[in-house]
């Protein structure tokens, strides 16, 4: 029996081991066609560099983005907004010319906006909102928020046919933030314009739809005082 088995494992050694002939096979072709194994190890090991060299790259630029944006910020809230708004520019100015595609970036963007509009520079806020907007076109809720800080910069700057095109896309829109006060807005817009049946429906949709609204009270009294 012994022998048998004996005879069995013999045999069974003396075959081919798959893995080292697989591992031969390999051997051979690298051999027979080393430059093209060269070339294609080449390759990957310079697609590896860039792909390491691209991370660390966007890992430093937001990193960079970031502490800029800190203190910036920092620095415009110890002054103020007319203060801290012309202590601050150039700061984020630096940011956006030089990281506006970071995460930090773009918020930075935003921020600029609102320090911008603080500071009674419309034009420039109205033109980094607009931008922030294409930035979170994905986002509803974002930029829902955009939407209502351009009606307001329109309406600074006496440009109510633009403000209300962007409170209107906010009431029209599948996200309800802010969809009280763009109604309300839009209202006034057309009462102003004499658009009084408009701006009258608008009122009421805010008393039917937003009854929990803050703008609720103020569209009753709209109402009724027409």
């Amino acid at each position: 029996m012994v022998d048998k088995i004996s005879r069995a494992r013999k045999k069974e050694l003396e075959q081919p081991d798959p893995f080292m002939e697989t591992m031969q096979s390999g051997l051979d072709f690298c051999v027979k066609h080393k430059k093209q194994v060269i070339w294609i190890l080449s390759s990957v090991l310079i697609i590896v560099i860039v792909l390491f060299g691209t991370v660390y790259s966007i890992k430093s630029s937001e990193e960079k983005a970031s502490t800029l944006l800190a203190e910036a910020l920092n620095i415009y809230n110890n002054k103020g907004p007319v203060k801290g708004y012309d202590a601050v520019k150039e700061s984020f100015s630096e940011i956006l010319d030089n990281y506006s595609n970071t995460a930090a970036g773009r918020l930075a963007r935003v921020e600029f906006a609102a320090i911008s509009y603080k500071a009674a520079d419309f034009s420039k806020a109205h033109s980094l909102y607009l931008k922030a907007l294409d930035d979170f076109k994905d986002d509803p809720a974002v930029s829902n928020l955009l939407l209502a800080s351009l009606g307001h910069t329109c309406q600074a700057e006496k440009k109510y046919d633009e403000a209300d095109k962007y409170f209107k896309q906010i009431t029209n829109g599948s996200s309800s933030l802010l969809k009280a006060e763009a109604l309300f807005n839009a209202g006034l817009i057309n009462l102003t314009n004499g658009h009084k049946k408009e701006s009258i429906k608008m009122f009421k949709e805010i008393v039917s739809e937003h009854s929990d609204s803050i703008y609720k009270p103020l569209a009753e009294n709209r109402i009724a005082g027409n």
